[in-house]
């Protein structure tokens, strides 16, 4: 040790080469990481895969206005609900409470508390829905004064309840019909209170020489 610590005192450009080394040592540990959390990242997102074979239209019953699992008080509430969402779409001289009620519903325990959250699509053009399907697309969560909304988005036609879980809730993957061979994928997650867009992806049916696939083509959108 003794040794040694001549050695370095005596030898400064040995000891400058060894700190050179430490320091050199160090900057590729941290390349490396940051290299390597970028390619998790990136394969990540390439991993996407949506399950459409399960992905979930909304039926025509149950709607608001009769769901069993709900209470008279409750429905009432998520009528409410529903009436104030359909008022930001609908074109005027439709009753909005009448477009409520009929409003299409799924309940679904997103964050695992016990109790559901509410899915909901309306139907027909007065309600914002068009021609291709694609409907308004909410989702509410009962709170203290009614029903909260947590997702508000236009246009989609179905959807699917992901596995995978942020922030305590389940992710949600909407798709829009775009044609007979494209629809437009979106991923929500869940964060600060309400679900928010995290990425988008555009599903491909059919390949460059017009053949049906069995697997749909996933590519990410173009900005």
């Amino acid at each position: 040790m003794k040794g040694d610590k001549k050695n370095c005192h005596g030898n400064p450009h040995r000891l400058r080469s060894r700190v050179l080394a430490v320091n050199n040592y160090k900057a590729i540990v941290v390349a490396l990481i940051l290299c390597l959390s970028a390619t998790a990242q990136t394969e990540s997102k390439a991993r996407f895969q949506w399950d459409w074979q399960h992905a979930q239209e909304l039926d025509f019953k149950p709607n608001a206005g009769n769901v069993r699992e709900l209470s008279e008080g409750d429905r009432s509430e998520l009528i409410k609900a529903i009436s104030r969402q359909i008022r930001t779409v609908m074109e005027p001289g439709p009753n909005p409470r009448a477009l409520a009620k009929k409003t299409r519903v799924k309940l679904f325990d997103l964050n695992g508390d016990g109790i559901p959250e509410i899915i909901a699509q309306p139907i027909g053009i007065d309600a914002g829905c068009g021609a291709t399907g694609n409907c308004p697309f909410w989702i509410f969560q009962k709170d203290g004064e009614g029903y909260k909304l947590l997702l508000r988005r236009m246009g989609f036609w179905v959807f699917t309840v992901e596995p995978t879980i942020t922030n305590g809730f389940r992710d949600i993957v909407l798709a829009s019909h775009e044609s007979a061979s494209e629809r437009t994928v979106i991923v929500f997650r869940y964060s600060g209170g309400t679900y928010q867009e995290r990425a988008c992806y555009n599903a491909f049916w059919y390949d460059s020489t017009n053949h049906r696939l069995n697997e749909p083509t996933i590519t990410r959108c173009r900005k």
